[in-house]
Parts: C-alpha cells; structure tokens; sequence
C-alpha cells in the first residue's frame, strides 16, 4: 500500500514537471505565422497567474485584471493547455504549498499564504491531489 502512494506522489510530481516543461516550450515556441494575439494573451494569463498566485479565487479575477473576458479566458486557456484555468490554478497552489511543507512550513500557515480560503478546503485538495495529508507530507 504504501509502495502505490509513493508511486502516485511520484506520478503527480512528475506530470507537474512536465506540465510546467510544456509550458514553458510553448512560451519559447514561435509559431510560422509570428506571435498571435491568443499567444500574447495566454502568455499574460501565465504571468498574471505566476504573480499574483494567492490571491486568484475565480476566472474573474483574471479577466477583469487583463481586461479580458471570461468565457475568452476560459476558452483559451483550454485549448492551449486543456484543463481548465481554475484546476491549473488551484494545482499550482497545491504545488506550492507542499514545497513550502517540505521547507519547514506548517500547515495551518501554508495555506492562507497560498490562497486558500480555510484549512478544510486546502486539506481536501492537497489530499486528493497527492493521496496523502499535508502533515504526512512534512514527513515523508
């Protein structure tokens, strides 16, 4: 039992890793035509996400910051990556909440600092993202 939790962590990190390496090929990756407009947008959905990271609770927020709309963002986001900008987003808040575990930082800290409304929420999703608690990660 133990073996397939280590192995599903190992999973999950490893399509993380990967997500992030397709990103940044895209981001790298000139099309024959130039850069287009959605390129260009979708770069700055990227880039609003990486800064400003806690503090995203909805699509909205996004749109109304980069004066785009919603079911636009929804859409590109989408086609570009294909999950949805919200999963990306709480992924990566996932993401960095158990780097921040796994520096030393506790759990109840952890997730206001990366964008969690409460610990019982945080607590499901980081669960049901890697299989284990945020404290079982501290150890492991």
């Amino acid at each position: 039992n133990m073996a397939n939790k280590e192995t599903s962590h190992d999973e999950v990190l490893f399509k993380g890793v990967m997500d992030s390496l397709l990103i940044c090929l895209e981001k790298t990756t000139p099309d024959e035509n130039g850069i287009s407009t959605a390129n260009t947008n979708f770069q700055k959905i990227l880039d609003y996400i990486s800064k400003n990271l806690a503090s995203i609770n909805e699509v909205d927020d996004i749109a109304k910051a980069l004066f785009l709309s919603r079911s636009y963002v929804m859409h590109l986001f989408k086609s570009e990556l294909r999950v949805g900008v919200m999963q990306y987003v709480r992924n990566k808040k996932i993401m960095l909440a158990h780097k921040m575990l796994k520096k030393g930082a506790k759990p109840t800290e952890v997730y206001t600092r990366c964008g969690f409304s409460n610990y019982p929420s945080f607590y499901r999703a980081y669960t049901a993202y890697f299989g284990f608690s945020p404290k079982e990660a501290i150890s492991k």
